[in-house]
């Protein structure tokens, strides 16, 4: 009977929870929260997590929500209503264990930093990014480093990053990424962040 319906922020609410394998929050009412950033990070013993039920309409940061949560292989955010977050940095950053990440529903037309984004998501092979806006990105640095296995990234025809964009070394370590080139590690920044001689792939 944990009554959240007037909390506004779950800013760091189970961050360093580090033994934690298990959380039911499904009666969780988010319908006010704006600060979801730091909630879930460190819990590096968590494996599954439903958040199916989250209201996050009113969200506006959810930088590090899920940051080394070391051993989730499945989340599931395709309820998840982006429409006012401005942060995404480190999200699942340290996600090493992801496998399956559907962000299918994500509207980041708001979303500027999104640096370390799924930086060190070791496991990943596709990450479906079809349903991006970069209008508002300033930040994007670091956004894929380190994805050892990632194979390929499929955004939409209306994917375009600006050439203002802080965007080093945002595919570095990508080793096995392809787009219609394949990785150099002389090639990681946003330029590059395309499907026109780039890294991106266009989702039919």
């Amino acid at each position: 009977n944990f009554n959240t319906s007037n909390v506004t922020s779950m800013y760091g609410m189970f961050d360093g929870c580090s033994t934690l394998a298990s959380l039911n929050i499904s009666s969780f009412n988010t319908e006010k929260v704006a600060n979801m950033s730091w909630m879930f990070s460190d819990c590096e013993s968590l494996e599954s997590l439903d958040l199916s039920g989250f209201n996050t309409s009113n969200v506006t940061n959810m930088s590090y929500m899920f940051k080394t949560c070391r051993k989730l292989a499945k989340l599931d955010l395709s309820s998840f209503n982006t429409s006012k977050v401005t942060d995404m940095s480190s999200m699942f950053d340290f996600c090493e264990s992801l496998t399956d990440l559907n962000i299918s529903s994500f509207d980041t037309w708001k979303v500027g930093d999104m640096s370390l984004m799924f930086d060190n998501c070791l496991k990943l092979e596709t990450i479906d990014l079809s349903s991006f806006t970069m209008d508002a990105a300033y930040l994007t640095h670091s956004m894929f480093a380190d994805c050892v296995s990632l194979k390929t990234i499929l955004v939409s025809r209306n994917w375009e990053l600006d050439s203002d964009v802080t965007s080093t070394a945002m595919f570095d370590g990508c080793t096995n990424l392809s787009g219609t080139i394949n990785y150099n590690p002389e090639f990681t920044d946003g330029t590059y962040a395309t499907v026109r001689n780039g890294y991106l792939t266009l989702k039919a």
